[in-house]
C-alpha cells in the first residue's frame, strides 16, 4: 500500500513496483489517472479518520510505503495547522486504519526540510532543526514514529 501515491516520488515508486510484478493499492488526496492491472487507487482524505474507514480493502497487505504529505513552505499558521494536521495526524490514521493487519513493513518518507540550514548530504544522526511548519510536521511525525 503507498499513501501519497499521485506525488512525484509516488508515482515513479508504484511504477517501478508495478513493473516488478507488485501489487499496488495507492490512496491519495486526488484521484489518480494511472489505471494499470494490479494497481487499486483510492481517493481519501487521511486527515479524517472516518474517510479512512469508508474504504474496503480486502486484500493482504504486507508493506505500507508513506509518501503522503501537504507542502507549504510558508509562515502562515493557518497553513501550519493544516500541515500538521495532514501529515502528522494523517499518519496516526493510517496506523489506526493498519492497526489489526500484519503488515511486514511501514516505511515513513521524511524530508531533508527537517534538517533546516544544515549542510548536506543529511543523515539521521544529525540533530533536527525544523524551520518551517511544513519541516515540524515532517519531523513530529517521524520523531512519534521512531518513539
Amino acid at each position: 500500500m503507498v499513501i501519497g501515491g499521485n506525488g512525484f516520488i509516488g508515482k515513479a515508486f508504484i511504477k517501478k513496483a508495478l513493473k516488478n510484478n507488485y501489487k499496488v493499492i495507492n490512496l491519495s488526496s486526488s484521484k489518480s489517472n494511472l489505471k494499470k492491472n494490479n494497481l487499486t487507487n483510492f481517493k481519501v482524505d487521511i486527515s479524517k479518520f472516518e474517510n479512512l474507514k469508508k474504504i474496503k480493502i480486502k486484500k493482504k497487505i504486507d508493506h505500507v510505503i508513506n509518501l503522503s504529505g501537504m507542502i507549504d513552505h510558508s509562515s502562515d499558521m493557518h497553513k501550519g495547522i493544516q500541515l500538521i494536521e495532514n501529515n502528522f495526524l494523517g499518519t496516526i490514521n493510517i496506523i489506526k486504519f493498519i492497526k489489526n493487519r500484519k503488515i511486514k513493513t511501514f516505511i515513513n518518507i521524511g524530508s531533508s526540510d527537517e534538517y533546516g540550514n544544515s549542510k548536506s548530504p543529511q543523515n539521521e544522526n544529525k540533530i533536527e532543526n525544523p524551520l518551517t511548519y511544513y519541516s515540524l510536521s515532517k519531523n513530529i511525525t517521524n520523531n512519534f514514529l521512531v518513539n
